[in-house]
């Protein structure tokens, strides 16, 4: 589904660009929004404004490389004007992009904490330390603006600890001081996952 962001007029070519001129912060713990909707997504604008869009591709794979499951959706804008607004404003110089996979409700999961036990999983960008928890965060998102076309995709990849399911998924900004969803998506079916497999991610944001 498409959701609307409403800003200035002519900003549209820019956001990207402003979206990727930032530095890292540290992961936190998943984000649970409170909305309404079973798949989360909000009723459409009048059509002015700013479109932002999301497009979600997630495949999972075995330990060979094959694939397991192709999965695509398209997700639901959350906080995204908060994001954009006060990177816009300059109110915000540091953070980093997170992409969080969980079961429902956020209890348990397919990744490991600390004690061996399943744990929601976190993508983190490249370069960023893992928190002394390896098999929860998972350094390997990379960040990629096209600003000839205006799109920023997010790619990144999990090994799974545990055999379980993925049913929500959100990409959010984490600063030192704030953590916004930019999106999120309740799936209309769990992506299920086995030990050892490896859960690709590839999110396309654009603007329009």
């Amino acid at each position: 589904m498409t959701t609307e962001a409403r800003l200035f007029p002519y900003l549209g070519a820019s956001i990207v660009a402003v979206l990727i001129g930032c530095g890292a912060a540290v992961a936190q713990e998943p984000f649970r929004p409170h909305v309404n909707s079973p798949t989360h997504d909000r009723p459409s604008a009048p059509t002015t404004g700013i479109r932002v869009h999301g497009h979600w591709m997630i495949d999972v794979r075995n330990s060979d490389g094959s694939l397991s499951s192709h999965n695509e959706f398209e997700n639901a804008c959350l906080e995204c004007g908060k994001v954009i607004a006060a990177v816009l404003g300059r109110q915000q110089a540091s953070w980093q992009w997170i992409v969080n996979l969980q079961p429902l409700n956020g209890i348990g999961g397919v990744c490991k904490n600390l004690s061996d036990a399943p744990s929601v999983c976190q993508l983190l960008e490249v370069g960023q330390p893992d928190n002394g928890v390896p098999g929860t965060f998972f350094p390997t998102l990379t960040v990629t603006p096209d600003l000839l076309v205006g799109t920023l995709e997010l790619n990144g990849h999990v090994t799974a600890s545990f055999a379980g399911d993925i049913f929500e998924v959100s990409a959010a900004v984490n600063t030192p001081a704030l953590f916004w969803v930019f999106s999120f998506r309740e799936l209309a079916s769990a992506i299920q996952i086995a030990a050892g497999q490896q859960v690709y991610v590839k999110v396309t944001f654009s603007f329009s």
